[in-house]
């Protein structure tokens, strides 16, 4: 009951429609093929730009291996159900050829750049002791243009998936507490096959992969035993409007793609 009521406030706050859900996407290196993502990028970038005008990417963008190159992706993503998502995944080139395979969770996009998108209801927020409007509290982050972004994924510990709900409101105090600091690009918890919240994801800033990980120890689900957290280096190439980045010239023409993509953004 309480998940259905998020979601809802979700929907109703920002007028979307009740029919679209967001959804993480993992793409993942087959063994062997992460040196094939260069040798074909420029038909993966086609795909993606012929994509974009479908408003179905949130953000997106590839994973940094331990020696800083490109091999797995990750993007957030909007359709209307997991299967139609699916069927639209299964043309990108990356996939086609066998380089990557993907994996799709749903999730609840609670937190964007600027603070929480929803507000709560009254009665969990007096639960919780949390403001029930902190969609009002929201922020213009400033960032420098070489900012690392990181992606972390939270993971309920077994057993303890039903204590995030009953315990939500510290966690909550702790995300409004970094919010202000422009910590967050994305956050929200993953739903599961019942529903309702357990796992949860967040799109992050920081100055390294060493002062974040301070920073989620100190988040009460994870003092608390509730979950843990992972955490990868990631590169944020994609928003809703589009690709954030150019191409080098000489490898947009060995792709045969525009080098400018960042001036085909959509509204």
């Amino acid at each position: 009951m309480h998940n259905a009521l998020l979601k809802q406030l979700i929907s109703s706050k920002f007028n979307l429609s009740m029919s679209m859900k967001y959804f993480a996407v993992d793409m993942i290196c087959n063994e062997g093929r992460a040196p094939d993502l260069m040798k074909y990028a420029g038909e993966h970038i086609k795909w993606m730009l012929a994509t974009i005008p479908k408003r179905v990417f949130v953000l997106g963008g590839p994973y940094l291996n331990e020696n800083g190159a490109i091999d797995d992706g990750f993007c957030i993503m909007k359709a209307e159900s997991k299967e139609v998502l699916e069927d639209l995944l299964k043309t990108e080139t990356y996939h086609a050829l066998g380089i990557r395979r993907f994996t799709v969770r749903e999730w609840d996009y609670h937190v964007d750049e600027g603070g929480y998108r929803i507000d709560f209801p009254p009665h969990l927020a007096e639960a919780w002791g949390v403001s029930a409007t902190p969609s009002q509290m929201r922020i213009t982050p400033q960032r420098s243009a070489d900012a690392k972004y990181f992606v972390v994924q939270m993971t309920c510990n077994e057993g303890r998936a039903p204590d995030v709900m009953k315990y939500a409101g510290e966690h909550i105090k702790w995300m409004l507490e970094n919010i202000p600091k422009g910590m967050f690009v994305a956050a929200g918890p993953f739903i599961n096959e019942q529903g309702a919240f357990d796992d949860g994801l967040c799109i992050v800033t920081a100055d390294s992969k060493e002062a974040l990980e301070e920073v989620l120890k100190r988040d009460p689900f994870y003092t608390m035993g509730i979950r843990n957290f992972s955490v990868r280096p990631w590169a944020y190439f994609i928003d809703e409007g589009g690709y954030r980045i150019d191409f080098p010239p000489h490898l947009a023409e060995a792709w045969g793609v525009p080098a400018a993509t960042s001036k085909m953004r959509i509204l």
